[in-house]
């Protein structure tokens, strides 16, 4: 669900600014990012940024951009999902969403202990907010 609502923001954000939406379908691992990514630049080629389902995919997109010489972010901007600490390790250092982890392992670990005693949680949904690490494959605004 949480990857649903991820796309829902993107097009409703595409719509609100007039923007033409491009999606291709991505499992959440390196090696299909490489693969994706190589078929974003065969199917848009004047794409001008990428949002990846999770780091491992942007960093497969990193390295695909590079292996085409495609300057980021003056060409083409990537910004991934998690903040793993990889992003900061490469240069340029990918921009990511970061999720409050912490937070979540916490109210799962209270869920698990209610469900263990049978008891109902106070609610069926939560959501964490999340923040924009803006690195170096953003541009500024």
């Amino acid at each position: 669900s949480s990857a649903r609502e991820r796309y829902k923001g993107y097009s409703d954000v595409c719509k609100e600014n007039g923007i033409e939406e491009h999606n291709i379908e991505c499992d959440y691992n390196f090696q299909n990012g490489l693969r994706v990514v190589e078929d974003i630049l065969n199917q848009f080629p004047l794409v001008d940024g990428i949002i990846s389902c999770n780091d491992m995919v942007a960093l497969s997109a990193m390295k695909v951009l590079t292996q085409h010489r495609i300057s980021v972010p003056e060409q083409i901007q990537l910004i991934g999902f998690d903040d793993i600490e990889w992003t900061q390790m490469l240069t340029p250092e990918i921009s990511s969403i970061k999720q409050p982890l912490d937070e979540m392992a916490e109210k799962a670990v209270e869920l698990i202990i209610l469900e263990s005693k049978e008891q109902e949680p106070p609610q069926k949904e939560y959501k964490f907010p999340v923040k924009l690490m803006a690195r170096q494959t953003t541009k500024t605004l």
